[in-house]
């Protein structure tokens, strides 16, 4: 005979009930005769049954008639027209699973199955724990892959299953496997989230070459109860038919690694007839079953209840009958569980009343709840966030000494341990109480430990009483800390200087915004751009409408950010020229007007050319007032061929750009060398200008709470109660974050911190609930250190700081040229001394193909190096040199003007300064 396999399944604890009572022989006699003559008598479709907690000193009729219990159907929700059988419930109630062989079960040609496909797991879920389940909510819990032969659900029939309190390991019944010693044999996987693991045969001490199946996982994990015909006490080679079931268990052998030889549960429990559907309860010690072999019986299978009272000898009490009247029944029950609560049971019955649906159908009855099992229930959580986070949980019996080691996750986050009689002792020894040590451990987090008492339940005979008691509330331990926010940053250049007079200052740290002396070097481009087919001045140059307001014009004062991103001094360039064309009259000025020569309403067109050159002549004679005979005007397409804009890259934005550069009046001077040079010579800028020191800083941040909950971070910092910055791009995780002291709108230090409030600032971490877990904030002090009247201005800081560029590189080519050979030799070379730190860098822009760019910066760096070596006869500190090409800009390329100034060498050069 091929048997249904079946079992109890669950991903939760799960929790029955722990003791019934054990009657006394003359009120067991009435109470079972009771039950009978109300089976017997029952209606066709009884909505109600009756049953009371049973007293054995009141009489069993009056006990019947006490109280209600309801049996319900749970309908076509969870039941169909096909088997439903082997429900488990999890401890919380809210979830059921089972077995099925309904449609959605996996199928395959390969297969003669009993009924429309194989046999399943399925599950179902509810809100709350008494509330009927909704519709839809039944589902496949291993749909795929369909034609599966070594997952959880197969082709093949499956079913029976129990999980581990842990909710980790699953031991469950699969039949007809080629790794099988018999028609059904236990397997035992893993569960990783919701993904289960390839499942492995318990082996040959478990397993047989008959029928293996219905198992039950105790709560410690380490015994195995379930079914099974082999051959026995109640089993012999000479019965063919093998009708008989036995109760069997094997116990795992830590020390092995494996589970020991199965043993039978012996003759108190199993009979001559069929003892099936095994349920230990999460006592350890009282465990359910359905039999036909003991007495009273009032149909096929009836369920029992049956007492471990001496593990080590493997005693049992004398199976009792479960004192619900109306659970069982004349019809089959087979298969019983609870939850935690219990009052609620869920069975399994052939019955063809209470709205039957098939032939085996699950059964939900509300019942007065007599005992229950204590399950300790602990949850790890952020401190901060309130997060579930991932910890190894230890819980140590101070009764016992036993411990249990499990871990939570981000998803599993509950940990729970089913409190057994054996933890409250043995024999006389045996408390009432008992003392557990909780400890939760987190590598990031530390570790904490808490202690709670648990009171061992009492079995009442009082309903209300059985009603009135509580779960054990659940153990929250709290992890972490709040984030951290710490600053690392050099001493400043003036607190290393300063602190040699004022000892004091030695262990200051923060920002020192100090006024330096520094000379900056602009040189003048001598070309005025052009919009297409234009001959107008664009706007964005610089020009007065008459010679009046030129008057108080000098090039030693020109307007301009010097840190802006377009060259701003440069939209003076004809102010600049005019006004030096005044102090130096008899230098001369050719204006040249050029055109693409490729565009339309560009190319040929030599009228624009000169309209383009007429509009400079003009600007000089007429507001300038420079004489016409200094100045001559001439046209022409292209600009000559060693300075106009070109370029081979196929690029069609470079084109563009070559063509742009084009559309230009330039300006060329004759006369004595000397007084050209000083026409056409760079501006300097030879102003002190404010330096942050140390040029930036490092926030290191420690989030406190564990990374998998984080969102997001950011750092906010405050001046003056206002918000200065937020630093939005820390990332997650990043140990430390390099931040530049400006405030959101990315001003100069120099123009946005005029006082010396400190800096405040905080990191906020974002938990992926929407929480915000906010560091204490951390100060970071401001010092201003300006020069008093009368210091002279290269006395300024440590160091002075001098920047030089060179630009009119002729086209392509890296030699300076004869301009920045003068700027060179005026400027660089003298300023340079055996203490110097200087720093060459290479620039273009980004017409041309990029590898080009990068050998042509690199080698006009390397034009300067070898002129600064030779000059000073390799007489300084340190030299670096380098070109980066197009990669960093000082200007945008957009505009022509940009581009030119980034087809540059600058030279840096630092040289100490010494002190009085």
């Amino acid at each position: 005979m091929k048997r249904r396999i079946v079992t109890l399944f669950g991903i939760a604890v799960i929790c029955g009930l722990i003791t019934m009572p054990v009657l006394a022989n003359k009120a067991e006699y009435k109470i079972r005769h009771a039950m009978k003559i109300a089976a017997e008598r029952a209606p066709e479709v009884p909505l109600f049954l009756y049953a009371a907690t049973i007293n054995p000193d009141e009489d069993a009729s009056q006990a019947l008639k006490s109280k209600n219990i309801k049996i319900v159907n749970l309908g076509p929700v969870i039941n169909s027209g096909a088997d439903e059988y082997a429900p488990t419930v999890t401890a919380d109630g809210k979830t059921l699973f089972f077995v099925s062989n309904r449609k959605g079960s996996k199928v395959s040609k390969e297969v003669d199955y009993r009924g429309p496909a194989s046999d399943d797991f399925w599950a179902a879920s509810k809100e709350e724990r008494l509330d009927m389940f909704p519709a839809g909510s039944v589902l496949n819990i291993e749909p795929e892959p369909k034609e599966s032969k070594n997952t959880v659900n197969t082709i093949f029939n499956e079913g029976a299953a129990s999980i581990s309190s842990d909710g980790q390991r699953l031991i469950f019944t699969a039949c007809d496997r080629q790794d099988g010693f018999g028609s059904c044999d236990l397997y035992e996987t893993t569960i990783d989230g919701v993904k289960w693991g390839k499942p492995s045969n318990l082996g040959k001490n478990v397993n047989s070459s008959f029928w293996d199946s219905q198992p039950s996982l105790s709560p410690d994990g380490n015994r195995v109860y379930y079914s099974s015909n082999r051959i026995g006490p109640n089993n012999t080679e000479n019965d063919i038919s093998n009708e008989n079931y036995d109760i069997w268990y094997s116990d795992f052998d830590e020390d092995k690694g494996e589970w020991s030889l199965a043993k039978n549960l012996g003759s108190i429990v199993n009979t001559g007839k069929q003892e099936l559907g095994p349920f230990i309860a999460k006592d350890g010690v009282t465990l359910y079953f359905a039999s036909t072999g003991h007495i009273p019986n009032l149909g096929e299978k009836d369920f029992y209840y049956t007492t471990l009272t001496d593990p080590e000898k493997n005693i049992w009490t004398k199976p009792q009958p479960i004192p619900y009247p109306g659970i069982n029944s004349k019809d089959d029950e087979e298969f019983i569980s609870f939850p935690a609560s219990g009052d609620v049971i869920y069975f399994s019955s052939n019955r063809n009343y209470d709205n039957a649906q098939g032939e085996q159908d699950i059964f939900m009855a509300f019942v007065p709840p007599l005992s229950r099992a204590v399950i300790v229930r602990v949850f790890v959580n952020d401190e901060c966030t309130n997060e579930s986070v991932p910890a190894t949980v230890t819980i140590e019996n101070l009764t016992t000494g036993s411990k249990k080691t499990d871990s939570v996750t981000i998803s599993k986050k509950e940990f729970q341990y089913v409190v057994m009689n054996s933890d409250y002792g043995k024999g006389k020894d045996a408390g009432k109480t008992i003392k557990y040590r909780i400890t939760a451990e987190n590598s990031n987090y530390g570790k904490k430990v808490e202690e709670i008492i648990v009171t061992k339940p009492e079995t009442t005979y009082d309903n209300d009483k059985a009603k009135e008691s509580q779960e054990e509330p659940p153990v929250r331990i709290l992890l972490g800390r709040r984030p951290v926010l710490s600053a690392e940053m050099e001493y400043s250049d003036f607190i290393k200087r300063a602190s040699k007079k004022k000892p004091e200052l030695a262990s200051w740290k923060g920002l020192v915004l100090e006024e330096v002396a520094t000379i900056d070097l602009f040189p003048l481009l001598p070309y005025v751009f052009f919009d297409s087919t234009s001959s107008s001045i664009p706007s964005r140059y610089r020009l007065f409408s008459s010679f009046d307001q030129t008057s108080g014009f000098s090039d030693e004062k020109v307007q301009g950010d010097k840190n802006a991103k377009t060259p701003e001094k440069y939209y003076d360039i004809l102010n600049i020229y005019g006004y030096r064309l005044t102090k130096h009259p008899n230098v001369k000025v050719k204006v040249t007007g050029c055109n693409d020569d490729v565009s339309a309403g560009e190319k040929g067109d030599m009228a624009l050319s000169e309209k383009r050159a007429q509009v400079i002549f003009n600007y000089l004679k007429n507001v300038w007032h420079i004489s016409e005979d200094r100045l001559t005007l001439e046209k022409r397409g292209l600009p000559d061929d060693k300075v106009a804009s070109k370029t081979s890259d196929k690029d069609p934005q470079s084109k563009l750009y070559s063509n742009v550069e084009n559309r230009r009046t330039e300006l060329s001077f004759t006369g004595d060398a000397e007084d050209v040079w000083n026409v056409m010579k760079p501006l300097i800028d030879r102003d002190p200008t404010i330096f942050p020191s140390p040029l930036s800083m490092n926030f290191i941040m420690n989030n406190g709470i564990d990374e998998a909950l984080i969102a997001s971070r950011r750092i906010q910092i405050m001046r003056s109660d206002k918000e200065w910055a937020t630093l939005n791009q820390v990332g997650k995780n990043e140990a430390s974050y390099t931040w530049n002291w400006k405030d959101k709108t990315g001003a100069e230090l120099k123009e946005s911190v005029t006082e010396e409030t400190p800096f405040t600032a905080k990191l906020i971490v974002k938990s992926i609930n929407g929480t915000e877990c906010i560091s204490d904030p951390i100060t970071i002090k401001v010092m201003i250190v300006i020069n008093k009247p009368g210091v002279k201005v290269e006395k300024a800081g440590a160091k002075t700081r001098e920047t030089y560029k060179l630009v009119l590189f002729p086209f392509n080519r890296y030699d300076a040229g004869p301009f920045n050979e003068r700027i060179l030799k005026e400027f660089v070379y003298t300023r340079t001394t055996p203490k110097s730190d200087i720093a060459i860098e290479g620039h273009t822009d980004v017409i041309g193909m990029f590898e080009s760019n990068g050998k042509l910066s690199g080698n006009r760096a390397k034009t300067v190096e070898t002129g600064i070596r030779g000059a000073t006869k390799n007489q300084f500190q340190s030299l670096e040199s380098k070109g980066v090409g197009e990669e960093q800009e000082f200007f945008i390329n957009q505009l022509p003007e940009g581009r030119l100034y980034n087809r540059t060498v600058q030279i840096s050069i630092q040289t100490p300064i010494e002190e009085d």
